[in-house]
């Protein structure tokens, strides 16, 4: 499982992606991060059952609610101008499954549980067998927030974001700069995003 800082910075990353959205604005950039780490509000599902890690990595890491998540948000600003549906649909599926992807190459410290990416067809749970990112310890079966939220400040989980900083916070900055680059080109030329 990785932590929300390694989420936010592959949210990042593909939110600086040309295709994303015409303007590089803060607005979606924040969309990104949040798109990102989207799959985790079943943490509040938990929370409301008494149970924080009851859904966790449930339905809501699944193929399946992605497109469900892609396809709500690009219904929401459809009305927005001519291919906004598809590009923010298809955009917000992928800043919401790039939250899966990263949890499924982060170490399963809870016993290689995997997920149910295939559901609702099936129940199964996938993991994958060569994991790269050290992942988070946390305590939430069972547990009340404050518990948890210590077991997320161990020296193994501060190591973990470290690695997670370490390699994908040079993709987000190569995006974001290659981004403004090209849009400084853009602009010099005439031609706008």
């Amino acid at each position: 499982m990785a932590s929300p800082v390694g989420h936010t910075l592959l949210g990042l990353a593909l939110g600086s992606g040309r295709g994303a959205s015409p303007r590089l604005s803060v607005a979606w950039l924040v969309f990104a991060i949040v798109a990102a780490n989207a799959p985790d509000l079943d943490y509040l599902a938990g929370l409301l059952a008494g149970d924080l890690g009851r859904f966790h990595r449930g339905v809501s890491h699944s193929v399946f609610a992605g497109l469900l998540f892609g396809t709500a948000v690009g219904l929401a600003v459809r009305g927005a101008g001519r291919g906004a549906f598809g590009r923010t649909a298809v955009w917000a599926g992928l800043l919401y499954l790039s939250h899966i992807v990263i949890d499924l190459v982060g170490f399963d410290h809870g016993g290689r549980s995997g997920m149910p990416l295939l559901w609702p067809i099936t129940d199964e749970t996938v993991y994958w067998p060569w994991p790269f990112l050290p992942g988070l310890v946390s305590i939430t079966r069972g547990t009340e927030v404050g518990t948890f939220l210590r077991s997320l400040a161990s020296a193994s989980n501060v190591r973990a974001v470290l690695v997670e900083i370490l390699l994908l916070g040079p993709l987000a900055l190569f995006a974001w700069r290659s981004r403004r680059r090209e849009r400084a080109r853009s602009r010099t030329s005439g031609v706008s995003d």
